[in-house]
Order: C-alpha cells, then structure tokens, then sequence
C-alpha cells in the first residue's frame, strides 16, 4: 500500500513546480511589457504570416477619425484630455538657437554643433521613455517631424527648437522662415507643463538706406517711378525694371490724410533699394475711411486740430526709423486743389503756415531726421488764370508759396508733354519752370512727376516717334543739369476728354517700342542710380 503521505508529497511538489513555473511567466511578461523595445512598432508582418494586416491607409483613416472625435468631444465638453504621458524629459533639445546665417539648408546640420538627446526620446505620440538612468548622449539623427506626430504642443515645440529649420514646417512654411516661434498651434497645450513660448520666429530683415544727408545730395541722380500698385506689388517693380533694363532707385505714391503713414510700403520700397516719395495730400482719398475732406483744410492745420493725427503720423515715421520723402500738397501754384494757395479762401500765407506748422511739429518729435521734404508746385508756364489770381498769369508767384530754405530740402515739379505743338525739346518743356526753381533756391531740384503723351491730345493721332524723342532729350537734359537730382515717371494709363470724347493716354515709357528704347538707354547711363535688380536682370 502506498503511503498517503507520499502521495500528498508528490502532490505538493507538482503543486510548488507549478507556482514557480507561472510566477516566473509573469515575470518574463512583466519585464517585456517594462522593456523599452515593447513600445517600438512591430515589426513588419511577413507575407506567410497567417494574422491579418490591417491595410496603412485604413489605420491612418482610423487613427485620424478616432483623434478627431476624441478632440471634438474635448472641446464640446470643456473637460481637459487626460496626460497619459510621464513628466518632461529631463534632458531637452538644445535650446541655443543659430542665427539665420547659419543654417545650411532646410532639414540639415547648422553650422553649430548638432543637437543631441538622451534615452528620453520623443515619441510619435508625443510622449518620452520613462528611462529612469539616462544614458550616455548620442548624436540626434534627422527625422522630419509633422504635426500629427505629437500629442502636445510643447513636444512640437521641443522637436522644433531641435531644428530651426523646420523641414516639417511646424512653424509656417518650410525653411528658416518660420512665423511665429510656437510650433503647431493647432495641437493641444498640456495643462501639466508650462506652455510653448514664441523662440525665434522669423522677423524679416530690415532694409539698411543711407543716411538723410548722403540721400539729400547724391553722388549721382534718381531714376524713378510711379505707377498704380508700387511700392507693394513686387510683381510690378520687377516688370518695370526688366523694361527698363534697369531696377528704379525711387518709388512714388499717394496718400491722403485719412490713411496712416505707411510703414510698410515704406520697408518694402528699400528692400528694393528705392528711395520712398510719398505726396501727401490734405484731402481723404479712401471712401471707406468715414472722413471728410473739410476735415483737413489749411486753417484747420494750422489751428491745430489736426494735430493728433499729424503727431500719430510723425511718431510711426520714427519708430520705422527709415528715410522717407514727403511731397506735401503739391502743385500747391495752381487752381486744382482744395489747397491751391489762390483759391478756396486760401492764401500763399496760409499754405507756408500749414507747411511749416507740421514741419514744426515733426521736428519736435524728431522725425525729421529721417524725412526729406519736397516742395513741388507745377510747370508754371501752361496753367490756366483763375479769378484771384494776383500775378496775371493764373498762378500764385512761386516766392509767396515758398515755406523757406529752413523747412525744404529739395524743390521739384510736375512737368509733362502734353501738347504736341510745344515740340520735343528739353527747354520747350521744362526750361521756364526749372529756370525759375533755380532763382529762388539753392536747393537740389528731383522733377517729382514727368513723362510724354502717346496719343495726340488735340486730334488723337498717335505720336510715338515724338514722345520717344522727347524722353531722349529729357533724360539727358537732367543728366546735364548739375542742380537736377534726379526724376519719377508718371507709368500709368490715363483717360483725357478729345473733342469731349474720352480717350486713353498711355504715359507709360513702355507706350511704344520707340518710346521704351528711347528709356531704357538713358536711364542707363550709369550716372542714373540703380535700385535692387530682379533675378535674371
């Protein structure tokens, strides 16, 4: 007979094998799910394998629609997203960040030393390892990183500091130019770290511009330009220059009292390495601004009531901190304007007193050290008389418009061809008008507006061989005058009344082949300044 305790014996042994053999399977699985490797993908299913494989596309459409519903139940409800992930690493990306001029190319090495990161690895769920003894650093390798790679924003931020180049654009578009220095907006903000703060967003680099007395006397002349869009549309400036064969080196616009100074337009015209003009009118051009001309009359100017604004203005010409020129109320001599100084109830007293009251007022704010001022009545020979006119010739006298040496750094004009009988010579156009500029000052001249007619304005013939003539002699008119700084050309298309019809005039020195030959060798004398080139130029 066998023994019961020996049977109870066997019992127990296979009893404590059996505990041993699942407490040590336990074991095992405890410490592959603990191991780091368990969190890697899995490794690509053979094709003999018989489990199914759940084809990429659907998984990325799953994932998405999962992660699109699991955010749009956050925000509906207002509950936070719980954070799954272990705290920050404690090693993090390098925050030093290399200059613009450093960086290679987008996605690669800067010229610093590369980043490096420990065990504490991002990732593609945004969360680190839980590695408790980091290991020794090691040469991060490249890996473009998007934004659905993370969960958090600041893991898109730290991938982003890792590499300011953004070759996943994180930040905007791809490249050093990145937009605000926080990566993926978008993404969530852990609520259990502190969030992602702007780290080397891009910000353009200004444009340099000479100093205001280099600008004022020039070694050599302005070619310049005006034409509907500029200095904005850049488009516009390249087109200009490849006609010219030459990059404009001064740009002109309008702009009235109802609109801001224009900082902008003013940065954009010196990255193209032209000298900002701005005429400055007292009216309200823009429709859409609820103000009135009546608003910005010359007794209003110098009463003062302006002021606000014209202190607004002077402040933003300071903090832009670039030159500028100011053609304020031009053409002021004759009866076109509401500041004409002979009409309206205006007298020249009143315009010199409007001038120099905001001249008076920029400088006590210092913005004067970056305007040049430009003081520009018209051609003075063609003006029409009008009833208060004091001289006979329709026209206020250029003397009693004249706000002073002390408040003027260049006199200019408007002067064109617009009658074909006067010929196309320089001094049948411009030689009474300059004659009289050059008596009253010693001030350098820049011809504010000029250009020539295409189209005959008194029978609508065209006249391309006269207009291309008389640019010729223009251009080289200026070129021989030493008191003559420079030009802008009037480069758009106009509407004139021919026997009461309306016709088109292209002023444009593209009007013709003629015409724009006629341009583009006389503004080539390298005695004309050039601007910033386009590609290919």
């Amino acid at each position: 007979m066998s023994s019961p305790f020996k049977k109870l014996s066997f019992t127990s042994s296979h009893r404590m094998v059996g505990t041993v053999i699942a407490l040590s399977l336990c074991a095992v699985a405890t410490a592959i799910y603990l191991s780091p490797a368990a969190h890697k993908s899995p490794s690509p299913v053979s094709a003999s394998a018989t489990s199914p494989v759940e084809d990429p596309a659907a998984k990325a459409a799953r994932e998405a629609a999962a992660k699109a519903a699991a955010m749009a139940k956050w925000k509906g409800t207002g509950s936070k997203p719980s954070a799954t992930h272990p705290a920050t690493p404690t090693t993090s990306p390098a925050t030093g960040s290399p200059t613009l001029g450093s960086i290679t190319s987008p996605g690669t090495s800067f010229a610093t030393a590369a980043p490096t990161v420990t065990d504490a690895v991002l990732h593609t769920d945004g969360g680190a390892s839980a590695s408790a003894t980091p290991s020794a650093s090691r040469t991060a390798t490249t890996q473009i990183k998007h934004c659905n790679n993370f969960k958090w924003q600041q893991d898109a931020q730290a991938a982003y500091l890792a590499n300011l180049s953004d070759p996943g654009a994180l930040d905007g578009a791809i490249g050093p130019n990145n937009g605000d220095g926080i990566a993926c907006n978008n993404l969530p903000v852990d609520p259990s770290r502190p969030a992602s703060t702007p780290v080397d967003a891009y910000v353009p680099v200004k444009p340099t511009a000479a100093a205001k007395a280099a600008l004022v006397a020039p070694t050599a002349k302005y070619y310049g330009v005006f034409a509907n869009g500029l200095p904005r549309d850049t488009s516009l400036f390249d087109s200009i220059s490849t006609a010219a064969v030459k990059a404009p080196s001064s740009v002109s616009w309008f702009s009235g009292f109802d609109s801001d100074y224009q900082s902008d337009a003013v940065t954009t015209a010196w990255s193209r390495g032209a000298l900002p003009i701005i005429t400055w009118m007292s009216v309200a051009m823009n429709a859409s601004s609820g103000h009135d001309s009546s608003e910005y009359t010359l007794s209003k100017i110098v009463s003062g009531s302006v002021d606000p604004y014209l202190y607004k203005f002077a402040g933003d010409v300071v903090r832009t901190n670039l030159p500028v020129v100011l053609r304020f109320d031009h053409e002021m001599n004759g009866n076109s304007y509401p500041w004409s100084a002979g009409m309206y109830k205006n007298t020249p007293a009143l315009y010199v007193a409007a001038w120099q009251h905001i001249w008076n007022l920029f400088q006590s704010v210092g913005a004067n050290s970056d305007v040049i001022w430009l003081w520009a009545p018209t051609r003075i020979d063609t003006l029409k008389p009008h009833a208060t006119t004091g001289n006979g010739v329709g026209q206020t006298d250029l003397a009693e418009d004249y706000p002073g040496d002390g408040y003027v750094d260049w006199v200019g004009a408007s002067i064109y061809l617009r009658v074909v009988a006067t010929g196309p010579t320089y001094a049948a156009t411009f030689g009474k008008t300059i004659t009289a500029l050059e008596a009253l000052t010693t001030k350098p001249i820049f011809v504010a507006e000029t250009g020539a007619i295409e189209t005959d304005l008194s029978t609508g013939l065209d006249v391309a061989a006269l207009k291309a003539t008389w640019t010729a002699n223009a251009l080289a008119g200026f070129l021989a005058d030493p008191r003559i700084i420079g030009f802008s050309w009037f480069n758009n298309v106009g509407t004139s009344l021919i026997n009461g019809v309306p016709t088109k005039n292209d002023w444009r020195f593209t009007s013709s082949t003629q015409a724009q030959t006629a341009f583009q060798t006389a503004v080539s004398d390298s005695r004309f300044l050039t601007g910033v080139a386009p590609d290919g130029l």
